[in-house]
């Protein structure tokens, strides 16, 4: 991810997951870069803050919160909202209602978009940038 750029610091509302956008190149070496449109950046932004001390790096989950990217495919989006509305008490720790934290309920859909390019395997685990074009807040 760049160090530059967007911020959590204003409410965003982004684009349906159905139209976000991710290219992925790979260099001589084989190493996979992607840039990826703003909802999708701000997603992964919004994870990396917030949800990837428990579910890791690139939602690929912990010894105790699954993966997000597995789960996110047998989610709809509305399941996903309610999920961050009411909260989730599982056997071995309880994921906390996000929708009171308002860095999380202003980027939600950013959130499932970045979620569900991960569980579509549009998106690789790693690092990204912002794609040049697509500008920021």
């Amino acid at each position: 991810m760049t160090a530059a750029g967007p911020s959590l610091s204003q409410p965003y509302v982004g684009s349906e997951p159905e139209s976000y956008r991710v290219e992925c190149a790979a260099d001589a070496a084989g190493i996979t870069t992607c840039g990826t449109d703003l909802t999708i950046f701000l997603g992964k932004l919004t994870f990396d803050e917030y949800c990837a001390s428990c579910h890791a790096r690139d939602a690929l989950g912990s010894a105790f919160a699954p993966s997000l990217v597995e789960r996110a495919r047998g989610l709809t989006r509305a399941q996903f909202m309610n999920l961050l509305e009411r909260g989730y008490g599982g056997e071995a720790a309880a994921m906390t209602r996000w929708a009171e934290v308002p860095a999380v309920r202003n980027y939600a859909d950013a959130l499932w978009a970045y979620l569900s390019a991960r569980a579509a395997g549009d998106l690789p685990p790693g690092p990204i940038d912002l794609l040049p074009e697509t500008g920021g807040p």
